[in-house]
């Protein structure tokens, strides 16, 4: 729709030039007027030229004025063929792109083809695999299940093996213990020996001093009281063995601590069985000594030994040697 109101406008625009144009010539020729002293003829025609070059000169100038693409193609047409030369360019530039790009593609349908080929091959090995892998499952639970066993018999061997270690620990501990014990008895009845021989001893140590069966359950008061009464008859034992409290001639035992005495009276008044109660001697103890005592108790139970029984006999010959000895392996 541009395109004609420009064409009418140049129409109009060369239709009013031309007539002006004509007007212009007629007035010449009937005044035969000249223009650069030409003749009146050559001048009508100079006007006609001028009258056709304005024309020219207006249908561009308005084509210009009113359409920026005439401009465009009149004032930068060198610019226009550079730049379709660039692009004449770069277009040739994108068909071999475009070329190479078609090449990678079809190179790359060709290696699609190759890895789907490869891909439907690993399916096919992957189902083989799966069905083998299946078949070792079924294995792998079957070994599981056989190692599990295996694993529990370990663990119970090692739990053996534990108590076994701890056990030879223990004994290799009261093996120690009483290697140790003997020698401390050994020094001890030496030590014995040597004192005895300067003086009585009175009490072992660990020798019972006095037993009695004491009934449980009653108040605490009553108890401690049995209990007292216990200690009475343990000191008169002591008092007719000898040991003696310096300074105090009726006075002969000593409890080794406070609290044993408190701790019994809580174990008895606590229980309702009868208990049996021994005072025993802590230290190797010489007449005219204090007897340090603690307590030992245990629920009474069927008796084992009666007083007075025989546990071990063995007689000594007085002549032979190393009584000592051979004492301390029947103790």
């Amino acid at each position: 729709m541009y395109g004609v109101y420009l064409i009418i406008v140049l129409v109009l625009v060369g239709g009013a030039i031309a007539y002006i144009g004509d007007r212009i010539g007629r007035s010449v020729g009937r005044r035969k007027l000249t223009i650069f002293g030409l003749r009146p003829k050559h001048t009508s025609v100079m006007i006609t030229v001028l009258t056709g070059l304005c024309i020219v000169a207006a249908s561009i100038g308005t084509m210009a004025w009113l359409s920026h693409d005439v401009r465009t193609a009149l004032f930068h047409m060198q610019e226009i063929r550079q730049a379709y030369r660039e692009s004449r360019i770069e277009y040739e530039e994108s068909q071999k792109q475009l070329e190479a790009l078609r090449a990678e593609v079809s190179m790359g349908e060709e290696y699609l083809a190759g890895i789907v080929a490869a891909r439907d091959a690993a399916a096919e090995e992957m189902r083989l695999l799966q069905m083998q892998n299946a078949a070792l499952q079924d294995r792998l639970v079957d070994a599981e299940a056989e190692l599990n066993r295996r694993k529990l018999q370990v663990v119970e061997l090692e739990a053996l093996t534990g108590e076994l270690r701890s056990g030879i620990n223990r004994l290799e501990l009261v093996k120690a213990e009483l290697e140790e014990r003997l020698s401390q008895l050994t020094d001890e009845l030496r030590a014995l020996e040597a004192r005895r021989r300067q003086g009585s001893v009175a009490f072992l140590a660990d020798e019972i001093v006095h037993a009695e069966v004491l009934q449980g359950g009653m108040g605490a008061d009553e108890t401690e009281a049995a209990l007292m009464q216990f200690l009475e008859r343990a000191e008169q034992v002591a008092l007719a063995r000898g040991a003696r409290i310096p300074g105090k001639a009726d006075r002969a035992l000593e409890i080794a601590h406070e609290e044993y005495f408190f701790q019994t009276v809580d174990l008895l008044a606590a229980s309702e069985t009868e208990w049996v109660v021994r005072a025993v001697a802590l230290q190797n103890t010489m007449e005219g000594e204090p007897l340090l005592i603690y307590f030992h108790l245990f629920p009474e139970t069927k008796a084992l030994y009666r007083r007075g029984d025989v546990i071990l006999e063995e007689t000594f010959n007085p002549g032979e040697g190393d009584l000592e000895g051979k004492l301390l392996r029947l103790l």
